[in-house]
């Protein structure tokens, strides 16, 4: 889990709302989560000091949690909420934007990778444990051919069948699925599926440990919870559906050798 730390004022807008004291912000949090800690600090904004809330949270979903943060400063009437991460630190107010909010909370990551949503079908019977979700095309985000695309999906599938790993199509996208990526379910350990997505040059991997799934870039150590694996699923099959056979689904595709690449 990843510590998140919002910094609140103790002074409303108006001077007609309800004084913000630790028991009105521990009333208000706990609402939200089950687990957080409560710091008194300090502030001072342009020389002005004021007494300030530090709230530390574990969220399991950082989509959700940046609702309730925004939810969160309009009970307590505040012009703005910050919020710190790992060293990167933003102020939620009127106006935020939420994909801007997400660019300065992780430098790594586009924003549009957090609502993605996927299509596959269900591996054994049951999800693993732990797996991935894998593409090898469109390397470091730039546009390929479409010829390319099917090399590189090709020697992706190959390289995990090498390695003796589990796999199944899994293809990720927007919400409404007009833009949709092919890729991989694959049944591993997040180590060596950030290794897989740094070899076919990735920008970012999904992993889902416990059903709970995140995003992590693969440069660098930005890793973003978001919320249960099932809830971004567009279609989840209750038959049990068995593993793609790599060497006969992927047979009509050029599977180039991954020795080769990048």
């Amino acid at each position: 889990m990843k510590l998140f730390t919002l910094y609140i004022g103790s002074t409303p807008r108006s001077a007609s709302s309800v004084k913000i004291t630790p028991a009105r912000i521990q009333e208000l949090i706990a609402k939200r989560f089950e687990s957080f800690t409560i710091l008194p600090a300090s502030g001072v904004f342009r020389r002005q000091e004021e007494t300030t809330h530090l709230v530390q949270v574990t969220p399991l979903d950082v989509l959700a949690f940046l609702d309730e943060v925004e939810l969160l400063r309009g009970e307590l009437d505040q012009n703005g909420i910050g919020i710190e991460h790992r060293g990167n630190y933003v102020r939620v107010a009127d106006g935020s934007n939420r994909s801007s909010v997400l660019r300065q909370l992780y430098l790594r990551i586009r924003p549009e990778y957090l609502e993605a949503v996927f299509e596959t079908e269900l591996p054994h019977g049951e999800w693993p444990e732990s797996f991935a979700v894998i593409t090898g095309r469109n390397r470091s985000g730039r546009h390929e051919t479409d010829a390319r695309n099917e090399e590189l999906d090709a020697a992706l599938a190959e390289h995990c069948a090498r390695a003796g790993l589990p796999v199944w199509r899994a293809t990720g996208g927007s919400a409404d699925f007009s833009h949709a990526e092919p890729g991989f379910g694959v049944e591993t350990d997040l180590p060596t599926a950030l290794g897989i997505g740094r070899l076919f040059q990735q920008e970012a991997i999904f992993h889902v440990l416990n059903g709970e799934l995140s995003l992590h870039a693969c440069e660098g150590s930005d890793e973003v919870p978001l919320g249960r694996w099932e809830a971004r699923l567009r279609k989840t099959p209750t038959a049990k559906v068995r593993t793609p056979n790599v060497a006969h689904d992927l047979s009509s595709l050029k599977t180039p050798n991954t020795d080769s690449l990048p």
